[in-house]
């Protein structure tokens, strides 16, 4: 006997479940899909003016100052200053912290260890447009043998080369066994601000934006293509451990409401708005 599934009000049968996960997709005997749709409601949209962010302190050490996952979900508003979207900054740590930032030429620079020679960027443009939002993943685990996969990017869920330098300048690689600025007792993490000047602004929109603590990720853990679409996961069936977090959508954002579980709460300052009507997923 044929399995039998409504979809769209119409019976159909012969239903193979592609996937098992919240995000399932069914393909009936017809050839017709229905896929279940994941959105964000809404993304945070940073003023173009003024000094705006998010801020947590994490009071509690996590385990591995060494390995840990940021992703989030940005659209540039503009590409006329050079622009962080996230800082991690140890109080006794290092003098500019850990820090991901958007150059003028739409590369990504990670800065790493408080030295002008600690930074790595992508060797590609990976951002140009004002009208879309890119995915951005950045994976640390400096345990790693091999020193490229200390310091991983992902792009739209391809794995972007990473190159030294900073600003065109000499760098290098994390050395292994680096302790980065994240994971320390009282460690300060902003939103789109540099936290030690605060300074490098962040302009345009963030939406889904998470810290995966001790776990080196992959694009793919938070993102999948659908209709040739890289379109964003439900990040709820992650593990949250440690002092990971996950703020979703506009009203999270401006509210700094974390939805890991964990109970974070960041501090709104200056002007972010609720974009209601703007996200990755529309």
């Amino acid at each position: 006997m044929a399995d039998i599934a409504t979809i769209n009000g119409v019976a159909e049968d012969n239903v193979a479940i592609v996937n098992s996960a919240a995000d399932d997709t069914l393909t009936t005997g017809n050839g017709l899909t229905w896929a279940h749709s994941y959105e964000i409601d809404g993304s945070g949209l940073w003023a173009a003016s003024g000094t705006n962010y998010l801020e947590e302190v994490f009071t509690t050490a996590s385990p591995n100052k060494r390995k840990f996952t940021v992703s989030a979900w940005v659209k540039p508003s503009t590409f006329a200053t050079r622009q962080v979207i996230f800082d991690a900054e140890a109080p006794t740590g290092t003098s500019y912290g850990l820090y991901c930032r958007m150059h003028t030429d739409g590369r990504l620079q990670i800065h790493y260890d408080g030295t002008s020679s600690g930074t790595s960027k992508t060797s590609a443009v990976v951002m140009s447009s004002t009208s879309r939002y890119y995915h951005i993943v950045v994976a640390f685990d400096t345990t790693q043998a091999t020193a490229a996969n200390r310091n991983r990017i992902y792009v739209d869920g391809s794995e972007v080369t990473v190159v030294n330098g900073a600003d065109g300048g000499t760098g290098v690689m994390p050395v292994r066994n680096l302790d980065t600025d994240w994971g320390h007792a009282n460690t300060e993490f902003k939103i789109g601000l540099r936290a030690v000047d605060n300074d490098l602004p962040w302009r345009g929109n963030i939406a889904s934006i998470a810290v995966l603590d001790n776990q080196q990720l992959a694009a793919s853990d938070f993102a999948k293509t659908v209709a040739s679409v890289w379109t964003p996961k439900d990040l709820s069936g992650l593990t949250f451990n440690n002092n990971s977090f996950w703020i979703e959508g506009g009203v999270d954002m401006i509210a700094g409401t974390d939805s890991s579980g964990n109970g974070f709460r960041f501090v709104k300052t200056g002007t972010i708005t609720n974009d209601s009507t703007d996200s990755p997923t529309n």
